[in-house]
C-alpha cells in the first residue's frame, strides 16, 4: 500500500515518526510560556511540519517555527 511504503520510507530515513521524536518537547514549550491544550496543538503542528520536511526537526528550528506561528 502507499501508506505502508510511506511508513517504511519514513522509518528508513529516520524521520520524526511520533510527536515524541520531535526535537522540541512539552517541557520546552512550558519553558517558553505555553500551557494546557496549546502545547498539544503546537506539538501536532510541529509534527505535521516535520513529517513534510524532516530536516526541520532541530530544536532551534522548531523554536523559531513556534515563535513565528504562536
Amino acid at each position: 500500500s502507499i501508506f505502508g511504503d510511506k511508513v517504511k520510507q519514513a522509518l528508513s530515513q529516520e524521520h520524526a515518526f511520533s510527536q515524541n521524536d520531535l526535537a522540541l518537547n512539552g517541557n520546552d514549550l512550558i519553558e517558553m510560556g505555553y500551557k494546557g491544550k496549546k502545547i498539544g496543538e503546537i506539538k501536532k503542528y510541529l509534527f505535521e511540519k516535520v513529517l513534510d520536511e524532516p530536516k526541520l526537526n532541530q530544536r532551534e528550528e522548531l523554536i523559531k517555527i513556534v515563535k513565528e506561528n504562536y
